[in-house]
């Protein structure tokens, strides 16, 4: 499986896609966001780790992101693309969230604060 992300209009957030490579079929996750900002879980087989601003500003995505003249507010979200259920995991804090991962557990999740480039974890469990 992979994750990717399509904009279908100009100054709009992308939407969140999972493809099976097996079946070549394409499901919504239901989602806006960034692929690059997606990590699948390590052990959970329909699970995917997603880091998601809920009012994501107007840019051109991801060229603007990139750029960094458009900055986002990520949630971090636990997805299952079976059921569709969607878990927040931390509503306290947001990031600008890149190079996001896994650990083998599933346990935490790590990822940098794109601002200051600052190394986070969180804990899912």
């Amino acid at each position: 499986k992979m994750v990717y992300s399509v904009s279908e209009q100009s100054n709009e957030a992308p939407r969140l896609f999972i493809y099976d490579l097996k079946t070549k079929e394409s499901s919504s996750l239901q989602a806006k966001g960034l692929a690059r900002k997606c990590v699948f879980s390590r052990t959970k087989n329909d699970t995917i780790y997603c880091a998601l601003d809920q009012n994501p500003p107007a840019a051109t995505y991801p060229d603007e992101w990139l750029q960094g003249i458009a900055r986002t507010r990520d949630l971090l979200w636990e997805i299952n693309f079976k059921t569709g259920s969607k878990k927040n995991l931390d509503a306290e804090r947001t990031f600008d969230v890149s190079k996001i991962d896994v650990s083998p557990d599933d346990g935490f999740l790590y990822f940098l604060n794109r601002p200051d480039e600052s190394l986070w974890s969180l804990k899912t469990k």
